[in-house]
């Protein structure tokens, strides 16, 4: 199993923008697989302003810092305002690009 932290610039939950103080994104590579299964990857942004951002299944937009484009469906896990944990909820489009 291989764990992998990747820097993100921008994030978009259900269309809304993130006005992001510090994001990552956070996939697990099972043994032998060459992308991360529909839950083996989470994202944690954390914004400068409060940010309502709803429970549910939302379609999912990343940009990390080196310039890739990320997109899937999450579940919002936890959201308190400020910090929000979304879970992967099906498969997380353009990962290939950062897994090096």
């Amino acid at each position: 199993m291989r764990s992998i932290r990747v820097v993100l610039d921008a994030c978009s939950v259900g269309g809304l923008v993130l006005d992001l103080q510090q994001g990552h994104l956070h996939v697990v590579l099972r043994e032998g697989d060459d992308v991360p299964g529909p839950t083996d990857w989470e994202v944690l942004a954390v914004t400068e302003e409060t940010t309502d951002v709803r429970p549910g299944a939302h379609p999912v937009t990343l940009h990390t810092a080196d310039g890739h484009r990320l997109h899937g469906q999450a579940l919002v896990r936890f959201s308190d305002g400020n910090r929000h944990l979304l879970r992967g909820d099906g498969d997380l489009g353009g990962v290939e690009h950062v897994l090096g």
